[in-house]
């Protein structure tokens, strides 16, 4: 099921429901059909008051779709001026490593954008921003290329090998400070790369993690 029809889907599930979480959520949605169907001005202004909405400052995902929801916009109506800035912010924001899949299942038109905002980096010499595009940028490639291949594109497929390396030590039961001393890194930097195995798998628990794992051969 694409974007379009994952809005879709969530419309009809909450439409009868009345409070602020399902409101954005119905906002966005909207949004996501407007824009598969063209009205790009219409998708703006069903997120305007989203992102107005200061309270999400902090709920670092949602301000993170949102952005890349509003670039895509952008872009998709031949305003790549403005879509870039909302590219640049949605990356900068300090954990956007962890919500890696948020940029990726936006398909190739992300990474058109990608390109042209590297371009600009490079332009600008911001090494800092840059590193974590061309990151970003790899996490395309990898995927486009599991698929050329005709393998299974799968989250799975793209685990780095830190974290394979946290997932094997995790399935032996080591605990997360154990985890830490065994590979030099630190306790937060764990919890970080578990997070985002979590993310990736679609698990909801180190049990959860290490079942799918093994279901899928990526460990003993």
């Amino acid at each position: 099921m694409g974007l379009s029809g994952r809005a879709e889907a969530y419309i009809n599930k909450f439409a009868a429901m009345d409070c602020k979480e399902i409101g954005l959520i119905l906002r966005e949605a909207q949004a996501e059909l407007f824009l598969a169907q063209k009205k790009y001005q219409a998708a703006l202004e069903m997120l305007a008051p989203i992102s107005a909405d200061t309270s999400l400052q902090e709920h670092h995902k949602k301000r993170i779709d949102l952005l890349l929801l509003e670039a895509a916009i952008y872009q998709e109506s031949g305003s790549d001026g403005e879509a870039l800035p909302r590219l640049r912010k949605a990356l900068e924001i300090e954990d956007a490593d962890k919500y890696i899949r948020s940029f990726v299942d936006r398909g190739n038109a992300m990474y058109d954008l990608f390109a042209k905002l590297i371009k600009m980096l490079r332009k600008r010499n911001d090494s800092d921003l840059l590193d974590r595009a061309e990151k970003f940028a790899d996490w395309f490639n990898r995927k486009n290329k599991a698929i050329a291949k005709g393998s299974k594109t799968s989250w799975i497929e793209l685990l780095s090998n830190r974290e394979l390396e946290v997932l094997k030590l995790l399935a032996d039961g080591l605990s997360y400070g154990e985890t830490a001393d065994t590979l030099c890194i630190s306790l937060s930097t764990v919890k970080k790369h578990t997070g985002n195995l979590y993310d990736k798998l679609n698990a909801k628990s180190r049990m959860q993690a290490v079942n799918i794992a093994k279901a899928n051969k990526l460990i003993e």
